[in-house]
């Protein structure tokens, strides 16, 4: 039973990770202190800057009661350039990127057949579109052909990306600000939803530095997974930090994010649970040059 139950925990785990747009709505809770005013972007076309992001990730499972020890996946880290393409008369810009290198350190064994997949990732570029008050509209992206490794990686860092970014509220704010965040993307026959909070905390003209705390999440896997398994409870938490430039293109900012998920399979006549625990750590800022 226990190998029938690897797949769909992959799937489970997979689709937390799936490159998918998500479409955003926020709430303003409160206002903050005097003076107030809107946050937003101020794009001008033409600049560029490079940007590199890590991640780290660690994976357990229990299954009834054997449990799998804590496996570190490679840490990764990926360099990628962007540039304000332009910028339309709404003050919207199409900001493109190209990843330029990604490569997994520690474990040569671990690393190496990683390593070799993400070789061809220098053909992975896409662009998409962003007002100014963070929402993203459209968007598009080249991946290799057959390139499952540097797919993967594009997956986890369209993820990371749409968690480190922070969408303003409509309204003027002032410091100590907080307002509500809902994501949902639908990828792979599942709909997956995450409510995050944002608190403003520091404020200058050209930044300013948000606190951010994930308060709720869900996922309904519909068809995504096999009739005899079932997704039981999924819970999601953690936060952190980010400074937005108002430029728009590199955000200094980290994150800490624990998801536990509980599945039950059945199989002749038995039904046993799955626990899986995934933390994940990601931070980004500009390259150093």
């Amino acid at each position: 039973m226990f190998r029938s139950l690897l797949p769909a925990a992959a799937a489970a785990l997979a689709l937390l990770c799936a490159d998918a747009n998500a479409q955003t709505s926020v709430e303003l809770i409160d206002a903050g202190a005097a003076p107030q005013q809107p946050i937003r972007y101020r794009f001008v076309a033409g600049p560029s800057q490079n940007a590199v992001m890590d991640m780290y990730t660690q994976m357990a499972m229990n299954l009834g009661a054997m449990q799998i020890p804590m496996t570190s996946i490679p840490p990764l880290r990926m360099t990628m350039a962007m540039r304000v393409a332009e910028v339309a008369a709404d003050g919207s810009a199409r900001l493109e990127f190209a990843l330029l290198s990604a490569q997994a350190t520690g474990d040569l064994a671990l690393t190496g057949p990683l390593n070799q997949s993400l070789a061809n990732v220098k053909d992975v570029a896409g662009w998409y579109r962003m007002d100014t008050r963070g929402q993203i509209s459209e968007g598009d992206m080249n991946v290799p052909a057959g390139n499952e490794g540097a797919r993967e990686a594009l997956g986890s860092l369209n993820q990371a990306m749409q968690q480190l970014a922070a969408p303003f509220p409509a309204e003027a704010v002032g410091i100590g600000a907080r307002w509500r965040v809902v994501q949902k993307t639908a990828t792979g026959g599942a709909n997956i939803s995450q409510t995050a909070e944002y608190t403003l905390r520091a404020r200058t003209a050209t930044s300013v530095t948000l606190e951010v705390k994930i308060v709720d999440s869900s996922i309904d896997l519909g068809s995504a997974l096999p009739p005899e398994a079932k997704l039981e409870a999924m819970k999601v938490e953690g936060g952190g930090t980010t400074t937005m430039d108002l430029g728009g293109l590199v955000p200094t900012a980290a994150m800490d994010v624990n998801t536990q998920i509980i599945m039950s399979f059945s199989a002749q006549g038995q039904t046993q649970n799955i626990n899986l625990n995934m933390q994940m750590k990601q931070s980004m800022g500009p390259a150093a040059r």
